[in-house]
């Protein structure tokens, strides 16, 4: 995985994305599904205090790669430096994050006792990370504490400088 990680960062990016800019966004992982047992019913507040914290320039929501947008998707994904959102296949994308970068997964608390793939991931490409436990189990969507969880991105956000 590092090798791999090494690899896109040194090799593949730059043609996919084009001049590499400092990496300083704050991506939402949002499955778009409110109803998924993989999805957070405070999506949308959690976004909308992020944005008064930061700017909609700084937050976006990101829900997945396509084929039809898969340039502009790993564009944006380069460009994150904090990437937030609920235990599921999604988080295997920071793996195209800036270098440095911090993720943090919403895991429902059944889950929280041991580590997630996506927290092995994360290490192997020389990522933070972090577990924000959150309420709910494996089968109905999660619910998080939003100031809880403004507080732990403000702490961990931290943007590139050039």
């Amino acid at each position: 995985m590092t090798e791999m990680r090494r690899d896109y960062l040194d090799n593949v990016r730059q043609k996919i994305v084009g001049e590499v800019r400092p990496a300083k966004m704050i991506l939402i992982y949002s499955r778009n599904n409110f109803t998924s047992r993989r999805s957070v019913r405070e999506e949308q507040e959690l976004y909308t205090a992020l944005v008064d914290m930061y700017s909609a320039d700084i937050v976006h929501f990101w829900t997945g790669i396509y084929p039809y947008a898969f340039r502009d998707s790993i564009t944006l994904l380069s460009q994150g430096v904090l990437f937030l959102g609920p235990h599921g296949a999604g988080l295997a994308a920071q793996v195209f994050l800036g270098t440095n970068a911090t993720v943090i997964e919403f895991r429902p608390r059944a889950r929280s006792e041991r580590a997630s793939c996506f927290e092995l991931m994360a290490y192997a490409c020389n990522n933070h990370f972090h577990v924000y436990t959150s309420e709910g189990d494996k089968q109905t969507p999660m619910s998080i504490n939003v100031s809880e969880v403004v507080d732990l991105v403000r702490r961990s956000y931290h943007p590139h400088q050039t």
